[in-house]
């Protein structure tokens, strides 16, 4: 079985599926007095892109500041291989000192004019570079969803540290913790840095979503399975929340081993998302629930962030209030959406899919 991932920019690839149980963030505690190439942690990020573009700013994500003082950081574009940044001078194409100012969140890092070659490898190096006191940095580098194996990794843009200030990588097969900004306009990366459940009450929330071209959907899969949701409910551009829904899955799936646990639910003929169109897809309740998990831009959100988000900023959360629809462009729920066929034609491949918004695009091996 193989997975479509949605990503910014309208752009659609294919993985391993594998159903998401959780929401794990990766951190890299940056060492003061790091030396680029000699020693110090570092977060770095591997950068690949297929078409040539020029970076102008770098938007990271602090998660926690330490010890007295200021941390300086060093943010540096590099050439390198797969496995590695080429941390000598010769590798170094451009390095911007950034002085975060104890501010926790996402962090926009400006001034940079470096050309990316399309399906050239660089590197995204952070160091801190403070030689005195004792101040540091933790920088969000991924989130995971804990699965057995890596099928969020992000192909392009893959998270990683270093623990001899770049020297050997440990790279995390995850979503990365780092947005890139070019300067004619587009973005690159993941913007949503933590997760929680949404609100507990039994009133409908998922996702407004928006595809480019028709998708057809079999039904629906839950990364926090939940007993409490009778079934998951399409409403097709301004109607509902009230009244009779576009469509609405309720063929129940259960859990292998607990089957009073439901995993998500089935149309009983397949819905066909047309192109261009806003649907909500939402769940149905029995009783109070926070299913769906919602993931979150969290501090420091603007305008940039949000169009990194799934089809440039075209899916969101969304839930009923009052009699009406309340929407959140800055979150995502934690709904996949299973399809019976792939948006690429001519080209044979597994007959079902899971469609799902919230992971970047896996490695790019075809299933």
């Amino acid at each position: 079985m193989a997975r479509i991932a949605v990503r910014p920019g309208n752009r659609i690839q294919y993985g391993p599926y594998e159903a998401h149980d959780g929401f794990a963030r990766l951190t890299a505690s940056l060492s003061i007095a790091y030396v680029a190439g000699v020693s110090g942690v570092c977060a770095l990020w591997r950068v690949r892109r297929p078409q040539t573009a020029t970076l102008s700013a770098i938007y990271c994500n602090i998660q926690l500041n330490s010890g007295a003082g200021a941390a300086s950081l060093t943010v540096q574009v590099r050439t390198g291989t797969v496995a590695a940044p080429d941390m000598s001078g010769g590798g170094l194409l451009q390095s911007v000192v950034y002085v975060p100012g104890g501010v926790l969140g996402w962090h926009r890092v400006p001034g940079f004019t470096t050309v990316l070659t399309a399906n050239t490898v660089y590197w995204i190096v952070i160091g801190d570079t403070v030689t005195t006191g004792a101040a540091w940095s933790q920088l969000n580098t991924g989130n995971t969803f804990l699965v057995s194996s890596h099928v969020e990794q992000h192909h392009d843009l893959l998270p990683g540290q270093s623990a001899d200030g770049g020297q050997t990588p440990v790279m995390s097969g995850s979503a990365p913790g780092l947005v890139l900004v070019f300067a004619d306009g587009g973005v690159m990366g993941w913007p949503l840095a933590q997760e929680t459940g949404g609100p507990n009450n039994a009133l409908q929330k998922g996702n407004r979503i928006l595809f480019t071209r028709d998708v057809k959907i079999i039904g629906f899969a839950f990364a926090n399975p939940s007993n409490l949701v009778s079934g998951v409910r399409v409403w097709q551009g301004s109607t509902g929340p009230a009244g009779s829904p576009t469509a609405e899955a309720t063929i129940a799936c259960a859990n292998a081993a607990v089957s009073s646990i439901i995993t998500g639910y089935l149309f009983l003929t397949p819905f066909t998302f047309a192109a261009n169109v806003a649907y909500r897809v939402v769940c149905a309740y029995s009783g109070a629930a926070t299913e769906p998990r919602q993931t979150q831009i969290s501090t420091g959100t603007d305008a940039t962030l949000r169009a990194a988000m799934p089809y440039g900023g075209d899916w969101y959360w969304t839930e009923e209030s009052a009699g009406a629809w309340v929407d959140d462009q800055n979150a995502l729920a934690r709904i996949q959406l299973l399809g019976d066929e792939f948006p690429t034609p001519a080209v044979a491949r597994s007959p079902l899919v899971c469609l799902s918004a919230f992971g970047p695009a896996p490695c790019p091996q075809e299933c």
